[in-house]
C-alpha cells in the first residue's frame, strides 16, 4: 500500500494503458468495451423523455424526506423549507439499468485504485446526458464534498460537437472519443467543465468519484 497519489504504475498494474495528459490528468482510451458501450447506448436510445427525469425527482424526494421528514416539496415548503428544483439537472441522468454492466465498469475502474490505501471508489452508477445548448458550469467537486479526492468520467460516444471537458486554469482541453476514462484530482488547480454541446448528437457519459476514508 502506498500514499494516495495516482500514477501511470496504477493503470499498468490493473492491466491498462493511461497517458498523463497534464500532470495528475489521465487517460485511458479504450476503457469501456464495444459491449458496454452497445449495451448502454441500446438503454439510452429506448428511453422516454419522462425516464431520464426520474432519477433526479427519486434523489429530490429522498432529500427532502431525509432532511426534513416530509414526503413531498409541498410540505417541505409548508414548514419554510425552501426547494429549488435545479433545471439543469432534473432531465439529465438516468440509472445504469444493466447490472452485469455497472459491476464489470466498477471492478475495472477500482483496481485502478486498489493499492492507494486512503482512497476509496464510490462508484459509476448513473449516465449522464448532454443535449444541445447544455454546458456544465465550471467547479471542483470537492466543494460540494470535501471527502472528492478524485473524479472519473467515462464517455459513451464521442461523435458529439462542442462539450470538451475544459481546465480553464491550466488550458487543457479534453474531447472525449467513446470508450474513453479520464481520471483528474479535485483541487483548485483542475478548475474544470464542460463545454456547450452544439447541434447533433447528445454526449453521454458516465461520472464517478474516488473519496478519502473518513478517518
Amino acid at each position: 500500500m502506498k500514499d494516495a497519489a495516482l500514477a501511470l504504475d496504477d493503470f499498468s498494474n490493473a492491466g491498462l494503458t493511461a497517458s498523463e495528459i497534464y500532470p495528475g490528468i489521465f487517460v485511458v482510451k479504450d476503457f469501456l468495451t464495444d459491449h458496454e458501450i452497445e449495451t448502454l447506448t441500446n438503454q439510452f436510445s429506448s428511453m422516454s423523455e419522462d425516464d431520464w427525469s426520474v432519477q433526479y425527482t427519486q434523489s429530490l424526494y429522498e432529500f427532502i424526506k431525509n432532511q426534513y421528514g416530509v414526503d413531498t416539496i409541498e410540505e417541505a415548503q409548508e414548514l419554510g423549507h425552501p426547494v429549488k428544483i435545479d433545471s439543469n439537472w432534473v432531465d439529465k441522468n438516468a440509472l445504469i439499468k444493466d447490472e452485469t454492466v455497472c459491476n464489470s465498469i466498477n471492478t475495472r475502474l477500482g483496481k485502478i485504485f486498489e493499492n492507494l490505501k486512503d482512497l476509496e471508489l464510490q462508484g459509476a452508477g448513473s449516465i449522464q446526458r448532454q443535449y444541445e445548448g447544455i454546458d456544465l458550469g465550471y467547479h471542483v467537486d470537492s466543494l460540494s464534498n470535501p471527502l472528492v479526492a478524485y473524479a472519473a468520467v467515462m464517455y459513451v460516444n464521442g461523435d458529439f460537437n462542442g462539450g470538451e471537458l475544459h481546465f480553464p486554469t491550466i488550458d487543457v482541453r479534453f474531447k472525449p472519443e467513446a470508450g474513453n476514462l479520464i481520471i483528474f484530482p479535485s483541487a483548485d488547480e483542475y478548475l474544470h467543465g464542460v463545454t456547450p454541446v452544439e447541434a447533433g448528437p447528445v454526449r453521454y457519459a458516465l461520472p464517478a468519484f474516488v473519496n478519502r476514508r473518513e478517518a
